[in-house]
Protein backbone atom coordinates (compact mmCIF):
# COMPACT_ATOMS: atom_id res chain seq x y z
CA UNK A 1 0.00 0.00 0.00
CA UNK A 2 3.29 2.53 0.65
CA UNK A 3 4.40 1.82 -2.55
CA UNK A 4 0.57 2.68 -4.19
CA UNK A 5 0.50 5.82 -2.16
CA UNK A 6 3.73 6.68 -3.61
CA UNK A 7 2.99 6.49 -7.23
CA UNK A 8 -0.50 7.90 -6.92
CA UNK A 9 1.41 11.18 -5.40
CA UNK A 10 3.02 11.73 -8.14
CA UNK A 11 0.64 13.90 -10.31
CA UNK A 12 -0.02 12.24 -13.54
CA UNK A 13 -0.31 15.01 -15.64
CA UNK A 14 4.08 15.62 -15.18
CA UNK A 15 3.96 11.70 -16.61
CA UNK A 16 2.37 12.68 -19.75
CA UNK A 17 5.57 14.63 -21.13
CA UNK A 18 7.65 10.93 -20.05
CA UNK A 19 4.85 8.67 -21.98
CA UNK A 20 5.40 11.13 -25.28
CA UNK A 21 8.89 10.82 -25.01
CA UNK A 22 9.14 6.95 -23.79
CA UNK A 23 6.04 5.81 -26.33
CA UNK A 24 6.27 8.37 -29.02
CA UNK A 25 3.07 10.35 -30.48
CA UNK A 26 -0.37 8.27 -31.03
CA UNK A 27 -2.82 6.88 -29.42
CA UNK A 28 -1.01 4.75 -26.99
CA UNK A 29 0.57 7.58 -25.11
CA UNK A 30 -3.16 8.73 -24.40
CA UNK A 31 -4.38 5.41 -23.34
CA UNK A 32 -1.49 4.78 -21.21
CA UNK A 33 -2.01 8.27 -20.01
CA UNK A 34 -5.82 7.65 -19.32
CA UNK A 35 -4.33 4.30 -17.44
CA UNK A 36 -2.41 5.53 -15.02
CA UNK A 37 -5.25 7.98 -13.61
CA UNK A 38 -7.92 5.51 -13.37
CA UNK A 39 -5.87 2.90 -12.33
CA UNK A 40 -4.94 4.01 -8.43
CA UNK A 41 -8.64 4.61 -7.45
CA UNK A 42 -9.61 0.91 -8.45
CA UNK A 43 -6.63 -0.32 -6.52
CA UNK A 44 -6.79 1.31 -3.65
CA UNK A 45 -10.62 0.78 -3.56
CA UNK A 46 -10.46 -2.67 -3.76
CA UNK A 47 -7.47 -3.04 -1.27
CA UNK A 48 -9.67 -1.46 1.18
CA UNK A 49 -12.65 -3.91 0.36
CA UNK A 50 -10.55 -6.83 0.88
CA UNK A 51 -9.26 -5.56 4.37
CA UNK A 52 -13.14 -4.64 4.98
CA UNK A 53 -14.00 -8.15 5.22
CA UNK A 54 -16.01 -9.05 8.69
CA UNK A 55 -13.47 -11.06 10.77
CA UNK A 56 -15.71 -13.34 12.27
CA UNK A 57 -16.59 -14.38 8.24
CA UNK A 58 -13.20 -15.15 7.92
CA UNK A 59 -12.62 -17.29 11.54
CA UNK A 60 -15.58 -19.63 10.31
CA UNK A 61 -14.26 -20.59 6.66
CA UNK A 62 -10.64 -20.72 8.15
CA UNK A 63 -12.46 -23.44 10.87
CA UNK A 64 -14.27 -25.01 8.45
CA UNK A 65 -10.23 -25.42 6.48
CA UNK A 66 -10.89 -23.16 3.25
CA UNK A 67 -7.92 -22.86 1.65
CA UNK A 68 -6.48 -19.40 1.01
CA UNK A 69 -8.05 -19.13 -2.74
CA UNK A 70 -11.41 -19.91 -1.53
CA UNK A 71 -11.18 -17.03 0.84
CA UNK A 72 -10.15 -14.93 -1.50
CA UNK A 73 -12.06 -16.14 -4.29
CA UNK A 74 -15.21 -16.60 -2.30
CA UNK A 75 -14.98 -14.22 0.48
CA UNK A 76 -12.80 -11.29 -0.26
CA UNK A 77 -13.43 -10.81 -3.99
CA UNK A 78 -17.59 -10.85 -3.44
CA UNK A 79 -17.21 -8.75 0.07
CA UNK A 80 -14.96 -6.26 -1.43
CA UNK A 81 -17.38 -5.63 -5.07
CA UNK A 82 -19.25 -2.49 -4.15
CA UNK A 83 -15.38 -1.16 -2.95
CA UNK A 84 -14.23 -2.08 -6.31
CA UNK A 85 -16.95 -0.22 -8.51
CA UNK A 86 -16.92 2.61 -6.44
CA UNK A 87 -13.24 2.80 -7.57
CA UNK A 88 -14.46 1.59 -11.10
CA UNK A 89 -17.52 4.54 -11.20
CA UNK A 90 -14.98 7.37 -9.82
CA UNK A 91 -12.07 5.79 -12.60
CA UNK A 92 -14.48 5.89 -15.48
CA UNK A 93 -14.68 10.08 -15.05
CA UNK A 94 -11.52 10.32 -14.78
CA UNK A 95 -9.63 8.63 -17.95
CA UNK A 96 -12.30 11.10 -19.79
CA UNK A 97 -9.23 13.38 -18.27
CA UNK A 98 -6.94 11.60 -18.93
CA UNK A 99 -7.44 10.92 -22.35
CA UNK A 100 -8.45 14.54 -22.77
CA UNK A 101 -4.71 15.60 -21.37
CA UNK A 102 -2.68 12.89 -23.54
CA UNK A 103 -4.65 14.72 -26.60
CA UNK A 104 -3.64 18.11 -25.22
CA UNK A 105 -0.01 17.16 -25.02
CA UNK A 106 0.65 16.01 -28.38
CA UNK A 107 -2.17 14.73 -30.76
CA UNK A 108 -3.29 15.46 -34.25
CA UNK A 109 -6.71 15.02 -33.47
CA UNK A 110 -9.11 13.80 -30.75
CA UNK A 111 -11.73 16.30 -28.80
CA UNK A 112 -8.23 17.54 -26.65
CA UNK A 113 -6.62 18.46 -30.06
CA UNK A 114 -10.14 20.13 -30.70
CA UNK A 115 -10.52 21.89 -27.64
CA UNK A 116 -6.55 23.66 -27.58
CA UNK A 117 -7.63 24.42 -31.22
CA UNK A 118 -10.07 26.11 -30.30
CA UNK A 119 -9.17 27.83 -27.52
CA UNK A 120 -6.08 29.15 -29.58
CA UNK A 121 -8.71 30.67 -32.40
CA UNK A 122 -11.12 31.99 -29.15
CA UNK A 123 -14.10 29.63 -31.24
CA UNK A 124 -15.98 29.97 -28.23
CA UNK A 125 -19.13 27.32 -29.50
CA UNK A 126 -16.49 24.79 -30.55
CA UNK A 127 -15.17 24.86 -27.05
CA UNK A 128 -18.19 24.40 -25.46
CA UNK A 129 -19.10 21.62 -27.85
CA UNK A 130 -15.97 19.59 -27.01
CA UNK A 131 -17.03 20.31 -22.75
CA UNK A 132 -20.89 19.58 -23.82
CA UNK A 133 -19.23 16.07 -25.86
CA UNK A 134 -16.69 15.05 -22.86
CA UNK A 135 -19.14 15.42 -20.25
CA UNK A 136 -21.81 13.26 -21.69
CA UNK A 137 -18.54 10.56 -22.49
CA UNK A 138 -18.18 10.57 -18.57
CA UNK A 139 -21.62 10.02 -17.72
CA UNK A 140 -22.15 7.46 -20.21
CA UNK A 141 -19.20 5.84 -19.06
CA UNK A 142 -20.37 5.99 -15.36
CA UNK A 143 -23.90 5.12 -15.88
CA UNK A 144 -22.75 2.11 -18.19
CA UNK A 145 -20.52 0.91 -15.08
CA UNK A 146 -23.63 1.51 -12.91
CA UNK A 147 -25.48 -0.68 -15.06
CA UNK A 148 -22.35 -3.49 -14.88
CA UNK A 149 -22.65 -3.38 -11.06
CA UNK A 150 -26.52 -4.23 -11.03
CA UNK A 151 -26.00 -6.78 -13.32
CA UNK A 152 -23.22 -8.15 -11.43
CA UNK A 153 -24.33 -7.33 -7.96
CA UNK A 154 -28.17 -7.57 -7.98
CA UNK A 155 -28.49 -8.21 -4.09
CA UNK A 156 -27.38 -5.15 -3.53
CA UNK A 157 -30.21 -3.68 -5.52
CA UNK A 158 -33.30 -5.44 -3.72
CA UNK A 159 -35.99 -3.15 -2.64
CA UNK A 160 -34.69 -4.19 1.02
CA UNK A 161 -31.12 -2.51 0.53
CA UNK A 162 -32.86 0.38 -1.68
CA UNK A 163 -32.16 2.91 1.01
CA UNK A 164 -28.45 1.69 1.20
Amino acid sequence: MPILVLFNSIPKIALAPLFLLWLGYGVFPNIMIAFMVAFFPVVINATTGMQAVDDDLLDLVRYLNASKLQIFLKIRIPNSLPYIFAGIRTSATMCVVGVLVGEFIASKRGLGYLLRDAQAFIDMPTMFACLVVLAILGVSFFGIISLVERIVMPWRFTPANAGE
